[in-house]
């Protein structure tokens, strides 16, 4: 049996001036009413990654892992981890008779070299352990549009309560796509890769839609006790447009360390929306 505990405070003396991941935000912001019972508000946002923390591995040290922030110390051989979020957003939201309503608008942009602890290039929880973030030679092109850079989003909302206890909802969603990377395997596989071009500049997939409603009606059973039916009608339409695609170019090295063996499915959907469904349901509160 081998014990394979590790205690926090060893790694705490090991990495000296170590710090959790952390960034700096900036926010401006206006608010106005229009009418008694509107309100616009534009906000935009800035956030810039400060610094990392994972793990990494360097053959030319021994041992070869490395934990700590890329960029300093044992960790040079990656560049500091770099990540800007920019956005505006316009949104407006009030009542009209017996009507609620929201509507908002999002404009913006995510670059740079680290996607974050959520190892989101192939959609893996994985804190601490990026994998295109991980070794020497994965710094070439790895800077650019970074997975969830989504360039305009608009989302509406509405939802009407009738006088005799009916009540319908909607919310719809429109979203541009997500930037494509063109990914050759690395010296450790495909899912280690290196780019073969700058990051996130091999397309979009496609710009997304969705519909849903929902239907509520009341019962009054009792004083104290309420009863109320829900239908549920999601993604109407069905439109299940691809939402992720294979990003692996090439899936080996020839014996020159060059990228070979392509990828018959390089850009190929991989997942899709869900498809249209309905759910009916009862609640019963007391």
């Amino acid at each position: 049996m081998i014990d394979g505990s590790t205690l926090e405070s060893d790694y705490a003396t090991q990495i000296p001036g170590l710090q959790a991941e952390n960034l700096d935000e900036f926010t401006l912001g206006y608010e106005c009413l229009l009418g008694a019972n509107s309100k616009l508000t534009v906000r935009a946002i800035r956030r810039d990654l400060r610094s990392s923390f994972q793990f990494g591995f360097d053959a030319s040290q021994d041992p070869v892992f490395v934990l700590g922030t890329p960029g300093k110390g044992n960790f040079d051989f990656l560049p500091p981890p770099k990540r800007e979020d920019t956005a505006l957003e316009v949104a407006a939201e009030g009542m009209w008779g017996r009507g609620r309503y929201r509507a908002s608008y999002v404009l913006s942009r995510t670059w740079g070299n680290y996607p974050g602890l959520f190892n989101s290039d192939f959609g893996v929880s994985s804190p601490g352990q990026v994998s295109t973030f991980f070794m020497a030679g994965q710094d070439e092109n790895s800077t650019g549009y970074l997975p969830n850079d989504r360039t305009h989003v608009v989302k509406l909302s509405g939802s009407y309560a009738t006088r005799f206890g009916l009540g319908v909802g909607t919310v719809f969603t429109f979203e541009t796509g997500t930037p494509i990377n063109d990914f050759a395997a690395g010296s450790f596989g495909p899912y280690f890769p290196t780019f073969v071009a700058p990051r996130g500049s091999a397309g979009r997939t496609p710009s997304l839609w969705d519909l849903n409603f929902r239907l509520t009606y009341n019962f009054p059973i009792a004083r104290r006790w309420q009863m109320q039916a829900l239908l549920d009608l999601l993604h109407v339409g069905n439109p299940q447009r691809a939402v992720w695609v294979d990003e692996s170019h090439y899936l080996t090295l020839d014996e020159n360390g060059n990228p070979a063996s392509p990828n018959p499915n390089y850009k190929q959907p991989i997942a899709y929306q869900p498809p249209m469904a309905a759910r009916l349901g009862l609640e019963v509160s007391f």
